[in-house]
């Protein structure tokens, strides 16, 4: 297994202009990792593997790696939030960051206080181009039931506050969103998935067992338009009856998460690991499903899992897909050259894989152990890997971290 520079090195980190503006340039992938000798994480670039030095971004200040939840999309303007999975009795801390820029800024504490379950995921409204922040989480009160705030970046109030179009559509499943949230803080670890101009969450675990065209209410999405909740279903080969309670026994089988959503080519997609270790199977492969623009699912990619794993004795707990790379088009002294598109995958064990659907061939873009960041803890679940557009768009309407709290590296 060859080792190869896919990705462009990052921007260079200089001051942000002003007035912003924001470019489209190529792809990267951003690395959580632990701060040498404190309680502090690290945000590095794994663009390029030319070299074995790392390239820090900018660090966050009592926040521990372990207990981060990343998320990304290559649609949400470059930008990245960061959440403390920690329950806390005076809130959650979140923090979106442009990893390009080295900015990050803190999100103003929820209205909501307490040991709550919850979730929360950055999408982006294609109409106004603000990214909107979505906070989803169970009320503590005499009622209880389900809650949700927004938080739109940019917006001058700098506050949180109720979806436009309320949460009526959620009352009559609020048993199958609940047990999402509770599997997503105390299992998978992975927060909602953007996509498309929509944020998505995996009902755990699904009802399945039906026929392909039975409509089932396996995935909650949120509009970053409208403001509103519905349900659509996920793909036929989910919920097929083995696979149900896998998440809930983390320690003893793999893969940690069966099932879990990624984005692909811009659009969401539903990752399906069929590894095995248990009751004799010995599956190997990973199968990709595609989300058409019609809400049928298509199985685009069926990856072999052994040339991911290579020589590693341990197979990691968990496996993605972070995005594409390639497949454009270049001319040079009058000819025409196309890129082979590669698939980029990635493990908790923090190793990046490209992968050519056309020949199988499997490239390491990154491992965090053979650069001078050095071994790391395998995640338990989820990952601290993200893919994101770089771009110099600012961050609006959060506030700037001090120095002490968030700082460029």
């Amino acid at each position: 297994m060859g080792r190869a520079p896919i990705l462009p090195p990052p921007l260079s980190r200089r001051p942000t202009p002003s007035p912003p503006r924001a470019t489209r340039g190529g792809r990267a992938v951003v690395f959580l990792a632990a701060s040498p000798g404190r309680r502090s994480t690290t945000a590095y670039s794994c663009s390029s593997q030319s070299t074995p030095a790392s390239d820090p971004l900018f660090t966050v200040d009592h926040a521990r790696a372990d207990f981060l939840s990343l998320s990304s999309s290559t649609a949400s303007r470059g930008l990245v939030l960061l959440s403390d999975t920690r329950k806390a009795t005076g809130g959650r801390n979140y923090w979106v960051c442009n990893p390009s820029t080295g900015e990050c800024r803190a999100l103003p504490h929820q209205r909501h206080y307490g040991l709550i379950p919850s979730s929360a995921g950055l999408v982006l409204d294609g109409r106004t181009k603000q990214c909107k922040v979505v906070h989803l989480f169970f009320k503590l009160s005499m009622f209880g039931g389900l809650g949700c705030e927004v938080y739109t970046l940019g917006d001058a109030g700098r506050r949180w506050r109720p979806p436009i179009a309320g949460l009526g559509s959620l009352e009559v499943n609020t048993k199958n969103v609940m047990r999402a949230l509770e599997t997503e803080e105390a299992v998978t670890k992975m927060p909602p998935m953007a996509a498309d101009g929509f944020l998505r969450w995996l009902i755990y675990c699904p009802s399945g067992g039906g026929t392909p065209d039975q409509s089932r209410d396996d995935i909650l999405r949120f509009s970053a338009t409208d403001e509103s909740f519905d349900f659509i279903s996920a793909p036929c080969c989910v919920g097929s009856g083995e696979d149900d309670d896998v998440w809930l026994e983390l320690e003893e089988y793999i893969p940690a998460v069966p099932f879990h959503l990624a984005e692909l080519h811009g659009s969401l997609c539903m990752v399906h690991d069929l590894r095995r270790r248990r009751r004799g199977h010995g599956g190997s492969s990973i199968d990709v499903w595609v989300l058409r623009c019609g809400g049928d699912w298509s199985l685009h990619y069926r990856i072999a899992v052994t040339p991911l794993l290579g020589r590693d004795v341990h197979s990691p707990r968990f496996i993605t897909v972070l995005g594409c790379y390639g497949g454009g088009t270049s001319t040079s002294s009058g000819n025409k050259v196309v890129a082979k598109r590669q698939l980029l995958s990635a493990t908790s064990e923090h190793k990046v894989f490209a992968y050519s659907p056309d020949s199988g061939d499997v490239e390491t873009v990154f491992s965090a152990e053979e650069t001078d960041i050095g071994l790391q803890k395998e995640a338990a679940s989820g990952l601290r890997l993200g893919m994101y557009e770089e771009s110099l768009v600012r961050i609006g309407g959060a506030k700037a971290m001090t120095r002490s709290k968030c700082h460029r590296r």
